[in-house]
């Protein structure tokens, strides 16, 4: 029985990473990718019983409720959306920890199968661009889903002198994001892989590369300097950060305007002064800020700002207050919180895309305060 159990359980551990991985799976109902990997976590009776046998149920920490409490306040000040997405993220980084605690991690695995199909890609877009667009993401999902197919971009256009590709990823940018994020993952664990991963990671950065994969530059900057922000305090370092990054948008401003991608991604900064109080307190519709550089972006049918900015914009700094509350509550350093905003420059923080679970989950894990697990039963 024992042996059939973990057969079992390996099964959804190997499922579990494989919808994780290959979001491009996952169907879109109603407006909404139904992420299949979470749907495993939820019905996996060997992650409910790890909870149960690590954790002593009638004496839960306070903070936990105020966490939850916090994920209420949000939901009522009207922002439903944001409070599920964030409440699904940290479903997901307590799955990782029951994976990685009963040593069910199968990551490296399916990240290398995504990387083996982007090699596929990036040799056909050379050979036979068509064939390349028939391996990518948009072919992938509509072949399994059709209509109900998530939204995917077969970007295999050339950013740095070559063109860059997908694997399973949704679009290139997120699966550089995914890479590096396991990148830095393997480099923080300390831990000696076989030399064939390291090369296939490094084959994985170098023909997703794209702007976002320059973001684990400033991540390995930030982590060695630790020792130092880990003393800002949490509500001067945002604040620094804000700022800091206004400034190189406004200086940059006419590059950026005129830049789609760097538009999409940092525009929001710009934006952001033009809002009046009420705005900035509770948050506002994209479509509803009506500057150049919103009307830009949706000229260019993009959906929204990205990165942080924006999803101040769209929440308002009363929900974003709240969101570092939690943080603050979970124990996290400003190391984890600035690698938290360099991770995610290109979606927001709430966003449930695998490379920002995998960074809550790095966050979480690796840069507590005083190197101590958020999650008191995982010790």
């Amino acid at each position: 029985m024992n042996l059939l159990n973990n057969k079992i359980e390996h099964l959804y551990s190997n499922l579990f990473f494989l919808f994780f991985t290959a979001q491009i799976l996952s169907p879109y109902i109603s407006g909404k990718t139904i992420y299949l990997e979470v749907i495993i976590a939820i019905f996996n009776p060997y992650f409910w019983k790890w909870i149960y046998d690590k954790n002593n149920i009638h004496k839960i920490d306070k903070n936990y409720i105020l966490v939850i409490l916090g994920l209420i306040l949000i939901a009522i000040l009207g922002h439903i959306s944001t409070a599920v997405k964030i409440l699904v993220i940290f479903l997901c980084v307590i799955h990782l920890f029951y994976l990685y605690d009963k040593n069910l991690w199968k990551l490296n695995r399916y990240l290398i199968i995504s990387i083996l199909l982007g090699i596929m890609q990036f040799i056909f877009t050379f050979i036979d661009p068509i064939m390349a667009a028939l391996i990518g993401p948009t072919s992938i999902s509509t072949f399994i889903w059709g209509d109900s197919a998530t939204p995917t971009y077969t970007n295999f256009f050339t950013v740095f002198y070559f063109p860059r590709v997908s694997g399973l990823s949704r679009e290139a940018g997120f699966f550089a994001s995914y890479i590096i994020v396991a990148i830095f993952l393997s480099y923080i664990e300390r831990k000696k892989y076989p030399k064939k991963i390291y090369l296939m990671y490094f084959l994985g950065y170098i023909i997703s590369f794209s702007k976002m994969s320059l973001a684990i530059l400033g991540v390995f900057f930030i982590n060695s300097l630790k020792k130092f922000i880990n003393y800002i305090p949490i509500g001067f370092g945002v604040i620094l950060f804000i700022g800091s990054v206004s400034i190189i948008v406004g200086l940059n401003k006419d590059f950026i305007l005129n830049d789609p991608t760097f538009l999409h991604r940092f525009s929001g900064y710009i934006s952001l002064y033009n809002l009046d109080m009420q705005d900035v307190l509770f948050g506002i519709d994209f479509e509803k800020v009506g500057d150049y550089s919103s009307k830009s972006i949706m000229a260019e049918n993009l959906q929204g700002f990205a990165g942080f900015a924006g999803w101040i914009i769209e929440n308002g700094i009363i929900v974003i207050c709240i969101f570092f509350i939690i943080l603050y509550l979970l124990n996290i350093n400003m190391t984890g919180i600035y690698i938290l905003l360099l991770f995610t420059i290109n979606v927001s923080p709430d966003s449930n895309q695998n490379f920002v679970v995998l960074t809550y989950f790095i966050i979480l894990k690796y840069y507590c305060k005083n190197n101590i697990s958020w999650y008191k039963f995982l010790k």
